[in-house]
């Protein structure tokens, strides 16, 4: 496992010298009186973290404008980093160098976990089945449980969403990787994509049964849509038609034996008039296709003499410039830029003295001249191919406008007939053709009906399908689940932060006045429990002050334990004072140093704690880091 030691935190300003606080692994104590600076350090240190606000609401104005940036050397895993932020460099300011290459800020974090090989990984922040994304559990998520601002020591982490803790706490623990897998993250998406895909089959059938049987009112789909049922009053139409059917036919059969023979001429007369109209319709339809061809090649025709006439105008541009080009000499030397004279004779080249040999100088206008020739060629040939398209398209185009006309005049002379035959045909007649077209009408709403319920059948499908799919996740949910011991890694944290205790107590202080800490990971939150009540209510100031020290080296000690996340560092600022209106500096000493005897045991040599305080005087072991100058 990885761990992250700060080797050193430099801030630069402008014509002055840099400020350097050097670090080391272990217990690194930042001690000065009040307004010394001690808390402005971790904050800007909390920027250089990744830190997406601008330093101005991180730090204050006035460092902001004081500096120009905030440095650190990491080490990680036994290699060196170098992260820099420079805010007032043009464009710079939300973004983190690493070794010289830029980052975005937003970036950093999952460089930062890879280096730390912690799992970058996503998880729920309410129920997991919500409509809601899962957010990245980030690296400035877990610094808040690093970092402990000075004014925020009431809370594991302050502000921070009690889901947002859990995840945290999981990650350090080495679990989140299984409880928030992906595997899960899919699972949990194809669960709504089922209940979202049968609220959407149950909906839908609801709606089309009501429409349904407002739409048809047929007697057989009265209680609900079936396909059978729909087929059923389908054959049930179909009938009616059919009967209507043979009624027409009855009624036009007695006509046609009451009427008096028709003239043979007439008769003649109408079907001629009908193939000609046939005959016109077929021949328009292709004057159309020929016009629509004409069309096309045409513009392909007039794009490609455009492209000609632009290659020509190249060319000449080309011809223009060499003759400009021709006559110029070299004057100047291309290596050293020095002025050159001739000093050998015409025959050689005055500057690689080569013997010179003779070149037309027109070749390569004739070159020119020969591209320019078959462009024109090409462009003649065009121009007579467009011209014969253009008369081609006034032919077709007049073509067209005859047989609008013949087709015009066909129709003059069909109408008489048509309006006699509708006068002899029987009322009785129209009526049951209008009959025979509502249950048509009928015919096909039922069929759309009975295709819409297809769309029941995809949806069934589609739930079964992912259903396996569930089935499947669910299985290799529950073997990552069998890696997650969540009762083991409450008792991680819980003989962490009672060590601690245990520590703090033997001082023979009576420092810790309640019963042991039991810390309590569960499947969807955490508790800690003192003294048989939640912790909240139990502790006041100056035992919440040893509660949150004690939840820091539970963390730190966390590192001695394979396969967890922890990345081996704290940053606590203490507070002056706590909220009973106590001190913190007559109990410094005592809070640190079960860090340093934690930290003395061979497994914590890559670990650091950084703390912020008054005084810690006669500290053993210790780097002490003293700042003296009073800021005003």
């Amino acid at each position: 496992m990885a761990t992250l030691i700060i080797k050193y935190l430099k801030r630069t300003q402008k014509s002055k010298p840099d400020e350097v606080l050097e670090f080391e692994p272990g217990v690194n104590v930042l001690v000065g009186v009040g307004n010394t600076g001690k808390t402005k350090w971790v904050q800007m240190l909390d920027y250089l973290m990744g830190d997406p606000d601008p330093p101005e609401s991180t730090f204050g104005n006035d460092l902001a404008e004081k500096y120009d940036s905030i440095e650190a050397l990491f080490l990680i895993d036994g290699k060196e980093y170098v992260i820099e932020r420079h805010w007032k460099r043009q464009g710079k300011k939300g973004k983190i160098f690493i070794n010289e290459e830029e980052f975005p800020a937003s970036e950093f974090s999952e460089f930062l976990l890879s280096k730390l090989e912690t799992p970058i990984l996503h998880f729920p922040t309410g129920n997991p089945y919500s409509k809601r994304s899962w957010p990245q559990l980030s690296w400035r998520m877990l610094y808040r449980h690093v970092y402990r601002r000075q004014k925020l020591w009431a809370d594991f982490a302050d502000k921070q969403p009690e889901a947002e803790q859990y995840a945290c706490l999981l990650q350090f623990l080495g679990l989140a990787e299984y409880i928030f897998s992906d595997v899960y993250s899919k699972l949990v998406e194809k669960q709504n994509n089922v209940y979202q895909l049968e609220t959407s089959k149950e909906a839908y059938l609801k709606a089309l049964d009501e429409v349904s049987k407002d739409l048809v009112g047929e007697k057989e789909v009265q209680v609900a849509l079936t396909r059978d049922s729909v087929d059923v009053a389908i054959n049930r139409i179909n009938a009616k038609i059919t009967s209507l059917q043979q009624q027409r036919d009855l009624a036009l059969n007695n006509l046609l034996l009451q009427s008096v023979q028709e003239d043979d001429e007439e008769q003649n007369a109408f079907n001629q008039l009908s193939r000609a109209w046939n005959e016109l319709q077929i021949v328009q339809d292709a004057n159309e296709v020929k016009l629509a061809k004409i069309k096309r090649r045409l513009e392909e025709l007039q794009a490609y003499k455009e492209a000609i006439d632009k290659e020509l105008a190249r060319l000449q541009r080309t011809r223009s410039a060499g003759r400009i080009l021709v006559d110029l000499k070299i004057t100047h030397c291309p290596a050293c830029d020095q002025t050159v004279s001739r000093k050998t004779d015409s025959e050689h080249c005055f500057l690689c003295h080569q013997p010179i040999v003779a070149v037309a100088n027109d070749s390569g206008t004739k070159r020119i001249d020969f591209e320019a020739e078959q462009l024109k060629g090409e462009g003649t040939e065009v121009d007579e191919l467009i011209t014969t398209l253009v008369e081609d398209r006034k032919v077709t185009i007049s073509e067209r406008r005859y047989i609008a006309e013949e087709i015009q005049r066909v129709n003059s002379q069909m109408k008489p007939i048509r309006q006699l035959a509708a006068s002899i045909i029987p009322p009785e007649v129209t009526v049951l053709d209008m009959e025979s077209g509502r249950l048509q009408e009928r015919v096909r709403q039922l069929e759309r009906i009975k295709a819409s319920l297809v769309l029941r059948e995809r949806l069934s499908e589609d739930i079964d399908r992912i259903q396996a799919e569930v089935a499947e996740l669910n299985a290799q949910v529950e073997n990552l689940r069998q890696k997650v011991n969540l009762a083991k890694a409450s008792d991680m944290l819980t003989d962490g932060m009672n060590t601690y205790l245990n520590a703090l107590q033997s001082q023979g202080k009576d420092l810790w006045t309640q019963k042991g800490v039991a810390f309590k990971m569960r499947k969807r939150d955490f508790g800690v429990i003192v003294s048989g009540d939640d912790w909240g209510s139990k502790l006041g100031g100056t035992l919440t002050l040893y509660f949150l020290f004690a939840y820091h080296f539970a963390l730190l000690n966390l590192v001695r334990y394979p396969d967890t996340h922890y990345p081996g560092l704290a940053v606590l600022d203490l507070p002056p004072t706590l909220e009973d209106g106590s001190t913190v500096k007559d109990d410094e000493n005592f809070v640190l140093e079960p860090f340093g005897k934690l930290m003395e045991k061979p497994d914590m040599e890559n670990t650091q704690i950084i703390v912020t305080g008054a005084a810690f005087e006669n500290l053993k072991g210790v780097n002490r880091i003293e700042l003296t100058q009073v800021w005003v």
